[in-house]
């Protein structure tokens, strides 16, 4: 299944450039690599072409991709608002997660 455009390009923004520019700043190349690797699978996942004016055919996301997403920022930010006793900030986590796993073909939770 297709990830939805606001969802990839709310994982872009939100947590996969600023770790990106993170790696940078510390000079780690593989890491800045990884990143961008990561993010382009998060782009074909919602078939936003990688380069102006071209089209980008669905790729379903590798399930190592979400395992990443999930476990790196999303399932943190689920317990800090569990903690805080925000259901509307879990309900918007787990959506996120599950927009994932439906694009890697994984199950929802």
């Amino acid at each position: 299944m297709q990830l939805p455009v606001s969802v990839a390009q709310a994982l872009i923004d939100d947590y996969v450039s600023p770790a990106w520019f993170t790696a940078r700043q510390a000079g780690d190349s593989v890491g800045m690599q990884h990143l961008h690797n990561l993010a382009n699978n998060l782009r074909l996942a919602a078939c936003i072409p990688l380069q102006p004016g071209s089209t980008a055919p669905f790729t379903q996301l590798p399930k190592s991709n979400v395992q990443e997403l999930v476990f790196r920022w999303l399932s943190p930010g689920w317990q800090a608002a569990k903690v805080k006793g925000d259901k509307s900030a879990m309900a918007y986590y787990n959506n996120m997660a599950n927009h994932l796993r439906a694009a890697a073909g994984m199950p929802n939770e």
